[in-house]
């Protein structure tokens, strides 16, 4: 079928004038092209090189794309063109697919041969290589989520099971869903939490020996901080790393232009969350550590997981600091399980906390630091949207409060 297609295709080409002419790119040698030369390329001609099969490959490339509204739109990257240049040399096959929103399964938006006329070098065969990367911006714009959020983890899972030669993420990196959602964490967030997390709960994906090029990395539509870009490469390259991937790489490039090609419409809500904002003050003087449950234990564990100490090392230094000084851990759930149950738990995890910062503040007096658990009753958020029980919310709820506050005033985090 492909060696009857093809000639098609470049009769169609030279019918509508729009191999060459369109793009304004002659004939020249196979070498890969530079980002100027590539341009773009008309909706039409896209669509014929669509039909070109893919070769039959079990390892392909898959490029990742990022369209949910957190993330900037803009043209392809100059690292995606220059990268899928090098698999076209390669004769490698191209599958595109959509990162989503929360309870979406990733889409495979395009399945491209990247060298339609492989072996040949003719004019046609040349220009047709050309025109499939000035296509790669238009096939992307299929890529626009169908829900809210941005569930990282789970398009990573997708991509890893299609066993990639090389896996391209063109992402903001920014996770708002699930064991990794960056608005209940923190950019900051200790990245060996992040993993344990993500392997208790079954989601660390099957990147076994792939290799990873990421771009637009921070690329959000507010800008991300160099520190919070900092911290999220920190955490990814953990992820990635704990689920084998052979190597990954953080293109450092600023991202492209804004796009003009298939702009998005009205995209699913998925704000970008707050740059670290660190500690709290408390009213009467000191600060409180607000720490995600997800950071410090594994679902449903009151066992402090390997991230624990590391999360409260500022509180036992602002303790240590201040002899006069006490620290009051306290434990909140959110609203599953019965009261008795969330009051357990709560006690539990503040308990266990407050261990971990008697041991690291030692020889300081044990009775300095003191542990509560308020079960559900001190909600940050509401959890619930009439009848419907919104897990995001809970997420926020579920938490430990480190309070490091002079002795005898109040030892209030607020809202």
């Amino acid at each position: 079928m492909r060696s009857r297609l093809i000639p098609l295709v470049l009769a169609l080409f030279s019918l509508l004038g729009l191999l060459a002419t369109a793009c304004g790119m002659p004939a020249g040698p196979s070498s890969p092209p530079s980002v100027e030369a590539v341009g773009q390329a008309a909706p039409e001609q896209c669509d014929v090189l669509e039909r070109v099969p893919p070769p039959v490959d079990p390892s392909p490339v898959v490029l990742l794309v990022d369209r949910t509204a957190s993330m900037m739109d803009t043209d392809p990257p100059p690292a995606v063109q220059e990268q899928l240049a090098a698999a076209q040399q390669a004769g490698e096959g191209l599958v595109i697919v959509a990162v989503d929103g929360d309870g979406r399964v990733p889409r495979t938006v395009a399945r491209i041969a990247l060298d339609p006329e492989p072996g040949k070098e003719s004019p046609n065969a040349r220009n047709a290589r050309r025109l499939v990367l000035a296509c790669i911006g238009w096939w992307t714009t299929r890529a626009d989520p169908t829900g809210e959020g941005t569930a990282l983890l789970e398009a990573l899972d997708a991509a890893a099971r299609m066993r990639p030669a090389m896996l391209l993420v063109w992402s903001d990196g920014v996770s708002t869903k699930g064991v990794f959602d960056l608005g209940v964490l923190g950019y900051d967030v200790e990245p060996d939490a992040v993993v344990a997390a993500a392997r208790a709960e079954g989601q660390l994906p099957p990147l076994r020996d792939v290799p990873i090029v990421w771009v637009g990395l921070g690329d959000t539509t507010t800008g991300l901080p160099r520190a919070e870009r900092g911290d999220l490469q920190a955490v990814l390259t953990a992820l990635v790393t704990a689920s084998g991937a052979a190597s990954v790489e953080f293109d450092p490039r600023p991202g492209a232009a804004p796009t003009d090609v298939g702009a998005p419409g009205v995209r699913p809500a998925d704000s970008v969350p707050a740059p670290n904002s660190g500690p709290i003050d408390v009213p009467g003087g000191g600060s409180c550590y607000r720490l995600a449950d997800a950071v410090l234990f594994a679902p449903g564990s009151d066992v402090p997981g390997p991230g624990a100490t590391a999360a409260v090392s500022d509180a036992v230094t602002e303790l240590r600091a201040h002899p006069g000084w006490v620290v009051d851990v306290q434990g909140h759930a959110a609203d599953y399980e019965s009261e008795q149950e969330r009051q357990r738990i709560s006690t539990a995890r503040a308990e266990a906390i407050a261990d971990i910062i008697r041991a690291a503040a030692a020889p300081i007096e044990p009775e300095r630091v003191r542990a509560a658990g308020f079960g559900s009753t001190r909600p940050l958020v509401d959890e619930w949207r009439g009848d419907a029980h919104d897990e995001a919310a809970a997420a926020q709820n579920r938490r430990v409060e480190v309070v490091v506050h002079p002795a005898g005033t109040p030892a209030e985090c607020g809202g």
